[in-house]
């Protein structure tokens, strides 16, 4: 309701006469608390929502948060359509903040003037750019840890013939020793596969050849190399004279058609004097593994897992590490047993049966390779610590591999397969890092104790094989087809959480 000039001038100056002396009954029809205006601000009634006429006074309530539906007809037409100067020189908190009304601010505390805004955003915004700079800087910090703690392992298997045959390996630009750049990126294990006679690898090269690769005398060189550089060793006895895998394990030929006793005897010989001579040159490995990928037994027919619920197997297979512990026994280094099945799909049926009966090991040992695995790369931290739990064993990822690219160094014919690559993970330098990261990742949070990549140093050069001259790994290497390091190298350096 409206009321006339007349009736508001007279209102006017009985309020200025009374101020601060009404009766009850005329403060009621005031608001709590106007402030202190001077004569000449009373008299002149600015557009300001604070100074409002008496006729508005009398109609507003006594909060300005519990209008009803009238008063607020009563009000200005918009809370936040101010004069273009208040527009100008102030931000609306209120719409920051959850909307209009969700905090009832009175409308002179949501007005800040930008003077004082962008000072606050700028300062804001440079501690976030310091945070994320930190952060930064903290990722690109380098981390060395101790194999004790978590193994951070390659297989060098196949480098002395590489050098041998002119390969060659740089960092920065500069030709390098393959053992001092893995140490240098955080390698602190370095893993070595043993045949028991492998005179084939010298024949490959033909007459007059006499060097044998992966027997004892190259084994015993890569380790002195290994330990020059500060890295610990895992060998990896094949129990073989060739590969030994899930699809073959073939007896060596000096041992064809011994009795099971002798053939018991002839495993504890062999792994415990090559053992002793080891740790005689100062080499003791500090990780043994007693076959490799031995889901179908080893030294087969006799040492068969599935023949007779593996009762044999398993006689030679404690034949085996019997000697590791008794040639350990004499060393200031006691090798731990590491016990190899491939690919996590098949470890619980491995033991299944066997149990009651578990042979005597440190270590479960897995591989883990994206193309033979079912298993998916989010799951491999469960499945580890489910095998640490179920098994009472420390566990761990003896060989693995990821692309870096899909393209081919020479005509040795790659082992890739691009219809099995890892979802967020391409092939290429960024993604094999991102890969190798996160596996790490999954590794530690499941409880496992570590991972060695397996032949990441297997560049191209004119080695033999039996399949080819070159390499068939060249895309799953930590170099680039000219022999040089590549980003996905920084991953053992990363700053895990074990």
């Amino acid at each position: 309701m409206k009321t006339s000039g007349k009736g508001k001038n007279l209102r006017r100056k009985e309020i200025n006469s009374n101020r601060g002396k009404e009766p009850g009954a005329e403060r009621n029809n005031l608001p709590q608390s106007r402030g202190k205006e001077s004569g000449a601000e009373r008299n002149n009634l600015p557009q300001s929502r604070d100074k409002e006429s008496g006729a508005e006074r009398n109609n507003l309530p006594q909060s300005r948060d519990k209008e009803s539906g009238a008063e607020r007809n009563n009000l200005p037409q918009s809370r936040g359509k101010e004069s273009g100067a208040e527009k100008n020189n102030a931000l609306n908190i209120n719409s920051i903040i959850m909307g209009e009304r969700k905090y009832h601010i009175p409308l002179r505390n949501r007005l800040i003037p930008k003077v004082i805004i962008i000072p606050v955003l700028l300062f804001t915004l440079i501690i976030l750019m310091g945070a994320c700079n930190k952060k930064e800087e903290q990722d690109e910090r380098r981390y060395f840890h101790d194999h004790t703690t978590f193994i951070m392992g390659a297989d060098l298997s196949y480098v002395n013939q590489i050098l041998d045959k002119g390969g060659e390996y740089r960092d920065s630009g500069r030709v390098e020793d393959p053992y001092s750049i893995f140490s240098k990126y955080g390698t602190n294990t370095v893993r070595l596969r043993l045949w028991h006679n492998p005179v084939w690898t010298a024949e490959l090269y033909g007459p007059g050849t006499e060097k044998i690769y992966n027997g004892f005398e190259d084994v015993a060189l890569a380790a002195s190399r290994a330990r020059e550089e500060g890295m610990s060793i895992c060998l990896d006895f094949h129990y073989s004279d060739n590969w030994a895998d899930p699809q073959k394990q073939v007896i060596p030929a000096a041992w064809q058609g011994l009795t099971a006793d002798v053939l018991g005897d002839s495993l504890y010989n062999y792994t415990f004097k090559t053992l002793r001579k080891l740790d005689a040159m100062g080499l003791m490995p500090e990780y043994v593994q007693v076959g490799n990928e031995i889901n179908p037994g080893f030294l087969l027919p006799s040492g068969d897992r599935w023949i007779g619920n593996g009762e044999s197997f398993l006689s030679l297979l404690n034949r085996a590490t019997d000697a590791v512990r008794d040639a350990s026994a004499g060393s200031e280094i006691k090798s731990r047993i590491i016990l190899h099945i491939a690919q996590p799909d098949h470890v619980d049926n491995w033991f299944a049966g066997i149990e009651d009966r578990m042979p005597d090991f440190d270590i479960l040992g897995i591989s883990y390779y994206y193309i033979w695995s079912e298993v998916r790369l989010d799951q491999l931290s469960w499945y580890i610590s489910s095998f640490s739990n179920r098994y009472g064993k420390d566990v761990m990822v003896v060989e693995t591999a990821y692309p870096f690219t899909t393209a081919n160094a020479d005509t040795y014919p790659n082992i890739i397969d691009t219809s099995r690559l890892v979802n967020g993970y391409p092939a290429t330098p960024g993604g094999q890092l991102d890969y190798l990261v996160a596996m790490t990742r999954e590794i530690a949070e499941g409880g496992g104790k570590g991972l060695i990549y397996w032949e990441p140093a297997w560049i191209t050069s004119p080695l033999i094989t039996q399949w080819g001259s070159g390499s068939a790994w060249d895309c799953n290497t930590l170099f680039n087809f000219e022999g040089e390091t590549i980003e996905s190298m920084n991953f053992m350096t990363r700053n895990y959480e074990f």
